[in-house]
């Protein structure tokens, strides 16, 4: 009895949550909860506090009295977005693990369980839908149309890397199962922990994507991409440091994917991406007023225009 006791113990969990934190004290219930509250038991769920100065610490602590089995790891110091995900990878147990974003949710207490039927095959990616839910000042929502959803189709190692480069697959980390073993080796891979804002998205797709052997596009929608005007995306141009902050994520992230990337295929990239880059660096307001800053910045952090 005591011997099926011990092999019981030792399950290891079908999928990982895991869910990067940082000042979300407004939404980390509504995103932890649904995940909680998932129909799916054999789960666990790993929440990263990226050293909040607000209420998010407290608040994981209510969630920990009705939810013991919720994991939360407290930073220190705020490391961003690249470094959390990664090391929420490190610290899970799951088969599979899953990037579930502060401030965004599951649409209902079944995804799970309805995402890991779509394994029986065992893709190391398998990639679900997403419906982006616009918030109102008064709180009322409405659905509107998402770019970032999946090609429902499968794909192996010899075509699926070139279907994110050239955005047939889109370079979000969320919306996506990922085989644990194959997340960790693609950390291994980078080797280079940026504090990265914008870009940790695309590093860390690419990475997955350079290891992984087969990949499934499946037509359900199972993630809402919440959309609030307080949210990191929401104010990604509100300010002149956070501009800043976008142009020196963007030259440390294709600094970064030059590394993981084959030449023709980091050439591809870099066309696709060519007029954001010409937008930014040729941006008026920040060139002509705030040049100074910005060579500060691009000297401080070794990179050039």
């Amino acid at each position: 009895m005591l011997q099926f006791a011990i092999i019981a113990i030792q399950i290891i969990p079908s999928i990982t949550v895991i869910i990067p934190a940082y000042n979300a004290e407004k939404y980390i219930q509504t995103s932890v909860q649904p995940v909680i509250n998932q129909s799916l038991q054999n789960k666990e769920i790993i929440v990263v506090n990226d050293g909040s100065t607000d209420s998010t610490k407290s608040a994981l602590r209510k969630l920990q009295i009705t939810y013991p089995n919720l994991i939360v790891y407290n930073l220190e110091q705020n490391k961003g977005p690249l470094f959390v995900r990664q090391y929420g990878v490190q610290k899970s147990r799951g088969e599979y693990v899953f990037q579930l974003d502060a401030d965004d949710s599951l649409r209902h207490q079944n995804v799970l369980q309805d995402l890991l039927a779509y394994t029986i095959l065992k893709p190391d990616i398998l990639h679900f839908q997403h419906q982006a839910v616009k918030y109102f000042p008064n709180n009322s929502t409405q659905e509107i149309s998402w770019w970032g959803n999946a090609q429902v189709e499968s794909a192996n190692s010899s075509n699926m890397l070139s279907m994110l480069v050239h955005a047939k697959i889109h370079w979000l980390i969320h919306g996506k199962l990922i085989k644990r073993t194959i997340f960790a080796q693609a950390i291994e891979q980078i080797n280079d922990i940026r504090h990265l804002i914008y870009g940790d998205d695309e590093v860390l797709c690419i990475a997955v994507f350079s290891i992984a052997q087969s990949y499934n596009g499946v037509p359900y929608i199972g993630y809402n991409f919440n959309q609030r005007q307080d949210s990191v995306t929401g104010q990604r141009n509100q300010s002149i440091q956070t501009l800043l902050k976008v142009i020196i994520d963007y030259f440390s992230t294709r600094d970064l994917v030059q590394k993981l990337l084959p030449p023709d295929l980091f050439d591809i990239r870099n066309r696709i991406t060519k007029d954001y880059e010409v937008n930014l660096t040729q941006n008026e307001k920040l060139f002509d007023y705030h040049f100074l800053s910005l060579q500060n910045y691009l000297i401080h952090n070794n990179l050039k225009l």
